[in-house]
């Protein structure tokens, strides 16, 4: 109970020096936070890429299957007219398992859609966020180089007693 007390306030002491360490040059700061969103535009852009290419090949094997199963319901269908009910139970069966298949990839054209535009979102989200950092730097030095005008100018008037 005292340890945990003990531990407590010295984890307080620790972030109230590590605070001041992290609020004595904002600007810096801000470049840190323009360096993160600027990494996570990077790593977004590379999930795109990749998941864009997993998409693209995953909807052709969805094409090929939808076209395999289209074709193997006609020959079930046109052994069964011609009375061929063997033949016409191997493709059956074919089509089964075709079908099957087909499912199973469009579950994964749906993963790697979803997948595609939740990279999609955080570039959107890490291009905001860069804009606004970029925006607050600005607004910061401008005041920072304003009042730096200022004091000088004071200086200057106490030099020349206006």
């Amino acid at each position: 109970m005292i340890l945990a007390k003990l531990w407590r306030s010295l984890r307080a002491q620790l972030n109230k020096i590590a605070n001041i360490f992290w609020t004595a040059d904002p600007i810096a700061q801000m470049q840190y936070e323009y360096d993160q969103a600027v990494e996570q535009l990077k790593s977004g852009r590379e999930g795109l890429e990749q998941y864009r290419g997993l998409v693209e090949r995953v909807s052709r094997q969805v094409a090929n299957d939808k076209r395999h199963v289209a074709s193997l319901e006609a020959k079930v269908k046109a052994y069964l007219q011609t009375g061929d009910r063997e033949t016409a139970a191997r493709f059956a069966l074919e089509l089964q398992k075709a079908k099957g298949q087909l499912a199973e990839n469009e579950e994964q054209l749906r993963l790697h859609e979803e997948a595609y535009n939740n990279n999609l979102t955080k570039i959107k989200h890490a291009g905001k966020k860069l804009s606004a950092v970029r925006n607050k730097i600005q607004k910061y030095d401008s005041e920072l180089k304003m009042s730096r005008a200022e004091a000088e100018m004071a200086r200057l008037a106490k030099d020349f007693n206006f």
